[in-house]
């Protein structure tokens, strides 16, 4: 069951928040990101990214939205799932929550940027298969052009019946198909059986981290001057002075 009461709880303490802020400044114009959970009773693990939670989250974006004009939205987005290891149960739950955000609460699809375990672990092997995932959507958000030389009318009357030709041979194809999405790590290949099949997750995974691996191999560190070194540290220093009242060991040098 949606509990109601959670949602009250976080309109109450965004409030709360507003009203602080309004009295530092009262010019300002504050947004919120909701983020709740449910406690399953049986392990007293928390969700992020249960249906119940969703609903928790929506009802809270949708109060605002109509209250108080927006300014509310859902935190954590697709990356706030209970997947504890990158493949199908991810890609379910980061599709699950993604979708819902996009269609409820009118955010922009974000599938996630390679988090596991609510947020807490950062997975490299994840993170290419989000960032193939986002191509995917990408691509499809930027929708199909409609002009003269897209619609390709000559060519189709040229081609016909196809007992002549096929598209695959004219011009127009062979100069644009390689425009067409193709996706960096996801199998297109046609069906190879029960045991490779089976097994397929594991190879997606596999190319993944070799994918990682060639983009590591590849970075070059940026060179940063030591003036820029030190004013950041000098930045931290009095950060912890002011903030904290601390001094750090290696300040005191």
């Amino acid at each position: 069951m949606v509990t109601c009461g959670t949602v009250v709880i976080g309109v109450a303490e965004i409030l709360a928040g507003w009203t602080a802020a309004y009295a530092l400044d009262p010019e300002i114009m504050p947004g919120a990101g909701i983020c709740s959970g449910t406690l399953d009773m049986r392990t007293a693990d928390v969700s992020f990214c249960a249906p119940e939670s969703m609903l928790q989250d929506l009802l809270c974006v949708e109060l605002f939205r109509e209250l108080c004009g927006g300014r509310c939205g859902v935190a954590g987005s697709a990356d706030y799932t209970d997947a504890k290891w990158p493949g199908l149960q991810k890609a379910f739950e980061a599709a699950f929550e993604g979708l819902t955000m996009w269609m409820y609460a009118g955010s922009a699809p974000f599938f996630g940027s390679g988090m596991l375990e609510s947020g807490k672990t950062f997975s490299p092997v994840q993170f290419m298969l989000d960032c193939d995932l986002a191509r995917y959507v990408g691509r499809f958000a930027r929708g199909v052009d409609v002009g003269e030389a897209d619609l390709a009318l000559d060519e189709i009357l040229d081609v016909g019946l196809g007992f002549e030709g096929a598209h695959l041979g004219t011009d127009h194809t062979l100069t644009r198909f390689r425009a067409l999405f193709d996706p960096r790590l996801l199998d297109r290949s046609c069906w190879r059986g029960d045991e490779a099949e089976a097994g397929s997750e594991a190879s997606l995974l596999d190319r993944a981290w070799e994918a990682y691996q060639s983009v590591l191999a590849r970075y070059e560190p940026v060179s940063v001057g030591e003036d820029k070194l030190r004013d950041a540290e000098g930045i931290v220093a009095r950060a912890c002075s002011d903030l904290c009242g601390t001094v750090r060991p290696e300040d005191t040098r």
